[in-house]
């Protein structure tokens, strides 16, 4: 990740790390890496980068109310 005149550019992997959380918040760090083919540290130093700069400003939890009988 390199940032200029304010903003940040991502390379692939930082986009794929991205999209990797995006689709599974829970997804662990060892898991993405084998996924994408890099290590867990590249993972974890990429994602530590991200949220740092507030690229990534946190995870959250999806919830169905409709399957609690809320609507």
């Amino acid at each position: 990740m390199r940032k200029f005149d304010g903003l940040y550019f991502l390379d692939d992997t930082d986009r794929t790390i991205l999209k990797e959380l995006t689709a599974n918040a829970r997804a662990t760090m060892q898991g993405m890496a084998e996924k994408i083919g890099t290590s867990r540290v590249t993972v974890f130093r990429r994602m530590d980068a991200m949220e740092k700069a507030g690229v990534i400003t946190g995870y959250t939890v999806l919830v169905d109310w409709k399957k609690l009988g809320n609507s």
